[in-house]
Formats: C-alpha cells, sequence, structure tokens
C-alpha cells in the first residue's frame, strides 16, 4: 500500500460529500462522480480523490440558486453533519469513541460553521440532513476500511487514534475551497 499522510487518508476517507445536490439524497449522482475519478486514477487513492472532490464541488457550483451563499452553507452543513455525528455514531456502533475526532473536526471548521449559522438554520438543517449523512459516513467508513485493509472497527480506530489529522485533513476550506470561499464572502 502507497504511504499516504494522514491528512491525505483523511481526505481519501471522508471526501464523497453530500454535496452535488444539497437538497436532497443524492447518492447515485455522488457514486457515479466517485466511479469515474477512481476508474481515471486507478491505483492512486490520493488523486482519485482529488479528482472526486473537484467533480463534487464543480457539481455543487453548478446548482442554480437565488442564494450561492445559502447554497454554499448547505454544501458545508451536509459536510459538517458527517463528520461531526454520523460518522462518530457509526463508530460507536463499533465500541469506537471519536469524541476527539469530532472536537478536532468543529475546531478546524469554526470559520466556515459561523458563515453558515449566519445564512441558514444550522439546527433544522443538521436535523435534516442526518439520515443521508448516516449512509455516507458507513458506506466511506467501509470503503476506508478497504483501503486500509481492515474491519469497520479497524477503520473507525484508526480514526480516533489520528484525530488531530484527520481533522485537518478533511477541514472544508481545503476539501472545498471554491465553496468555502462563496461561503465566508461578505
Amino acid at each position: 500500500m502507497q504511504r499516504t499522510s494522514i491528512a491525505s487518508l483523511a481526505a481519501i476517507a471522508f471526501a464523497p460529500l453530500i454535496a452535488a445536490c444539497p437538497r436532497s439524497d443524492n447518492s447515485a449522482e455522488i457514486e457515479r462522480i466517485k466511479a469515474k475519478a477512481m476508474a481515471a486514477h486507478p491505483g492512486d487513492p490520493v488523486a482519485a480523490t482529488k479528482a472526486n472532490n473537484e467533480a463534487l464541488e464543480s457539481r455543487a457550483l453548478a446548482v442554480q440558486s437565488n442564494n450561492p451563499r445559502e447554497n454554499a452553507a448547505l454544501v458545508f452543513l451536509g459536510y459538517y453533519t458527517k463528520n461531526v455525528f454520523a460518522i462518530p455514531a457509526v463508530c460507536k456502533e463499533q465500541s469506537v469513541d471519536l469524541a476527539a475526532y469530532s472536537s478536532a473536526f468543529v475546531d478546524a471548521n469554526k470559520a466556515s460553521f459561523a458563515a453558515a449559522a449566519s445564512l441558514v438554520d444550522t439546527k433544522g438543517l443538521i436535523e435534516r440532513l442526518r439520515p443521508i449523512a448516516d449512509k455516507h459516513a458507513r458506506s466511506e467508513l467501509e470503503g476506508f476500511a478497504s483501503m486500509r485493509q481492515t474491519d469497520l472497527k479497524g477503520a473507525c480506530s484508526f480514526v480516533r487514534d489520528n484525530a488531530p489529522g484527520m481533522a485537518s485533513g478533511t477541514k472544508f476550506s481545503n476539501v472545498m475551497p471554491k465553496i468555502h470561499e462563496i461561503l465566508v464572502s461578505r
């Protein structure tokens, strides 16, 4: 297996965002984009993830909206919900506590969350996004486990044991820089 940094592993593990159309469950579209990126970069998960993120970001930017900042807030909140609530919930089922990961992710994304909170009802949206995020979290953790040649509990343990690096690698401004820029613009 190719040696990669914790931040790169985080991007690989948790990159397929609830982003291409944040107002609905777009699992099929996300899987199609992910498969295309993986086919274009076989054996190179870092390059495939970068291509995947760029395609998802382009798709999200193409969504017509009267309020691009609000749309960016929706994309961010889907991503936030998955990383702060859904991934830890899946790992809790495996008896692995990801409180340190959630906390580090929240800290790394304070500016993005504050911008989103100034635009939309974050609590209400997080509740609405949670079922979609739960499904994506499980799928992404299973893919990460496969890449790491371990089981789901092993993947969760890896995230727990590398929480600061994983959270840093999944910082929204790094993963979706164009959407982040729209979100925080005034």
